[in-house]
């Protein structure tokens, strides 16, 4: 899969302007690694700018008084840094507040190119800082389309209504105000199509670390992704002191299916029992495949009488279940979590596995 490349019909989706429509349940995701971006980015951009703003300091001026606006901009850039610095120290999460400090940044840079470009009108035509600004900051930083929007309009309608008082030429100010439109908008276009690009990208990107993390036949987690799960549901449970039940399930006699009616006959059988085990759990519940015909489920903040039920509900309908006259039924080992470790989690629910296959399969054994 090529995050270069994206198929047409998604590129149509993201042109009714809505990128959260189109990522879905991975839009806060996106968002919250934007950001990250976002303010690894602006704490570069901004020691950078401090080291050339204090270098401006150092040069006499050539006939332009814009000492006081870098000594300003130094100020509140400092400050800006020690937010960004903060913000990413301490992992503060929120993206309002992340987006918060995102665009008081962009503003600060803009009012800096402004102002730059507004004391230099008399001698000199420094209007380039404002759109070289507005394009650089687009390209390299993620703001939402509609905050993008307000942004460039805000600055394009001040700059415009203050630059009567150090631009007295009627005809320069209207190709002054004319340009600046113009490459606002333009300006806007770039960080619409840019942010489609990275929502695109984003998008190809999370599709593939999902399907490396699924088993290719059945669609669920692999062996080693619900591995990882239960490791995390272990200590999530135990931060959080709620509960957490796993079933293990085998089906009965799976090798015999395959060596009497085929091995394709024992991948449809499998793919039965697993729309059974999609239908028949929650939302809540992760589903893994253990091993070959083994699957294991977990009951997240469920007690062990409760997964008990889900459970014996999934025995049953997978005994219902009839495929071309061949019938298959599972037998299951299930648990609940104490103090022990996930490995010694997963242990006790396949040593009740085996418990329920030596006592007749076709049941579920709880501990």
């Amino acid at each position: 899969m090529s995050p270069q490349r994206v198929p047409y019909k998604g590129y149509r989706r993201l042109e009714d302007w809505s990128i959260k429509r189109f990522l879905g349940h991975h839009y806060t995701s996106f968002e919250h690694e934007m950001m990250d971006a976002n303010l690894r980015r602006l704490l570069v951009i901004d020691l950078m700018l401090m080291i050339t703003e204090t270098m401006l300091l150092i040069v006499p001026e050539p006939g332009i008084a814009y000492h006081g606006i870098l000594i300003g901009f130094l100020i509140a850039n400092a400050i800006l840094i020690v937010v960004i610095w903060t913000t990413i120290d301490f992992s503060i999460q929120s993206t309002a507040w992340r987006q918060a400090v995102v665009t008081l940044d962009l503003i600060l840079k803009f009012v800096l190119a402004s102002a730059l470009s507004m004391i230099s009108q008399s001698s000199h035509d420094l209007m380039h800082l404002v759109i070289g600004t507005m394009y650089v900051m687009v390209s390299v930083i993620y703001l939402r389309n509609t905050i993008y929007g307000v942004l460039l309009l805000m600055v394009t309608v001040i700059y415009i209504a203050i630059l009567p008082f150090y631009q007295p030429d009627l005809n320069h100010r209207f190709v002054v105000s004319g340009n600046l439109v113009i490459f606002a908008l333009g300006s806007w276009v770039v960080a619409y199509l840019i942010n489609r690009d990275r929502a695109a990208t984003f998008k190809a990107k999370v599709e593939l670390e999902d399907l490396l993390k699924r088993d290719l036949m059945t669609k669920l987690y692999n062996h080693d992704t619900i591995l990882e799960l239960v490791s995390r549901e272990v200590e999530a449970a135990r931060v959080d002191g709620q509960p957490l039940s796993m079933l293990l399930l085998d089906l009965d006699d799976f090798k015999l299916i395959n060596d009497q009616h085929g091995h394709l006959k024992g991948d449809e059988v499998l793919l039965k029992v697993v729309e059974v085990l999609r239908k028949t759990t929650r939302a809540t519940d992760l589903i893994g495949r253990y091993g070959g015909e083994e699957f294991l489920i977990l009951f997240t903040r469920t007690e062990l009488p409760v997964a008990e039920k889900i459970s014996e509900r999934i025995r049953q309908a997978i005994e219902a279940v009839d495929i071309s006259g061949v019938s298959v039924t599972v037998s299951g080992g299930l648990t609940q979590l104490n103090e022990e470790s996930a490995h010694s989690f997963i242990k006790a629910a396949d040593d009740k596995l085996y418990e329920a296959k030596r006592a007749g399969k076709n049941q579920i054994m709880a501990a």
